[in-house]
């Protein structure tokens, strides 16, 4: 199967940030990612999308997924986060260009481990189990990442949308092609790390 030429341009952050203070309200989220915004140089950086926690982490965290040079991060004093990481990434088959992330529903974030040297093998099977997968179900693959700099063992990032949890459950169930991909990709995979969110509403 061909493979789609991996393009380095532009690039990704994923910044993992904490508080120090519990959050109480999702309106105090919202004006931290409000803050965020205006702290980023809309010159060079664009702020993709802000995630909460659903299941899997903690309710003083977020997720930011911003596309840019990837030597700046977040400075507004005012937002004082912790950054607990920070992911450079390059898309893989998506997307194909920046995409704000916003529409309401759930954010699976999917780590992986894998192989460096299969990193291309496993974005083939996906592309070729999303042809269908997408077809039967409210759902949408909005990126995959890879990490940039290459190892023997290497990082992804699966982000995929769902219009609520249902149509969640009923995608575990594809049909037999999508499947057979998917299990081929599984593995190839060392583990996973899944992280259901939701994105924060400007």
């Amino acid at each position: 199967m061909a493979i789609a030429e991996q393009s380095s341009e532009p690039d990704y952050t994923l910044y993992h940030l904490r508080y120090s203070e519990a959050v109480s309200s999702p309106n105090h989220w919202q004006q931290r990612a409000q803050a965020l915004a205006l702290s980023v140089d809309p010159e060079t950086h664009q702020i993709l999308g802000c995630f909460t926690g659903l299941f899997g982490l903690k309710s003083s965290d977020c997720f930011c997924l911003i596309s840019g040079p990837n030597a700046s991060a977040p400075t507004q004093k005012d937002l004082a986060p912790t950054i607990l990481a920070q992911t450079p990434m390059n898309a893989t088959l998506r997307p194909d260009s920046p995409k704000i992330l916003s529409q309401d529903g759930i954010y699976v974030f999917r780590f992986w481990k894998i192989a460096g040297d299969q990193v291309d093998h496993a974005v083939a099977l996906s592309a070729a189990a999303w042809t269908t997968f997408e077809e039967g179900f409210d759902t949408e693959v909005k990126a995959l990442f890879r990490q940039q700099v290459r190892e023997e063992e290497e990082s992804m990032l699966l982000i995929t949308w769902y219009k609520n949890l249902t149509a969640w459950e009923a995608s575990r169930r594809p049909d037999p092609g999508a499947l057979d991909y998917f299990r081929q990709r599984q593995a190839l995979i060392h583990s996973v790390l899944p992280i259901a969110t939701r994105v924060i509403q400007p």
